[in-house]
């Protein structure tokens, strides 16, 4: 025989609509952490993907900014070698122009050689149009007495190898 306990049953339903509304309100709570931990995992991947992105860019700016200092660099030392190339090339010019006077001298030994006489620039004229041949590589002046140096075929005024060697 069984008995029937009414009290008993609503006791069981109760305990079992607790646990019910237990379990309810602790999936709800699990559900809900789960959604506040998504939405902090989406604002992190936002704050990395922009930190990320900040930092690219910093990057690529750094590289820019390298870039041009290079370039910079690169441009002030081509230049800095041509000017080095060209005072070379104005130094050497010079050096074979000395070297050439001296063996003008040289050549001349111990002969006295009987130059002509001074030219004499007329007054109307304008040194603006005289040509350039007649102008001393050396002085920049017009030559008084034009002396060529036959190892170069250069003409200079005789006062100017004179000076340099004396």
């Amino acid at each position: 025989e069984k008995h029937f306990d009414a009290s008993r049953v609503h006791t069981k339903a109760k305990k079992y609509k607790e646990q019910r509304d237990k379990s309810r309100i602790e999936t709800r709570r699990l559900m809900e952490d789960k959604h506040a931990q998504k939405l902090r995992n989406n604002k992190n991947a936002k704050r990395l993907k922009k930190q990320n992105e900040t930092v690219k860019s910093r990057l690529a700016e750094a590289r820019n900014l390298e870039t041009v200092r290079l370039i910079r660099h690169n441009d002030t030392r081509e230049e800095l070698r041509h000017s080095r190339e060209n005072e070379r090339v104005a130094k050497r010019t010079i050096e074979k122009q000395e070297r050439l006077i001296r063996e003008l001298c040289l050549s001349m030994g111990g002969k006295k050689l009987d130059w002509p006489t001074e030219i004499v620039i007329p007054d109307g004229i304008n040194e603006s149009q005289v040509p350039a041949d007649f102008w001393c590589p050396k002085s920049r002046e017009i030559m008084r007495q034009p002396a060529i140096v036959t190892t170069s075929a250069i003409t200079y005024d005789r006062a100017e190898i004179v000076g340099f060697y004396h």
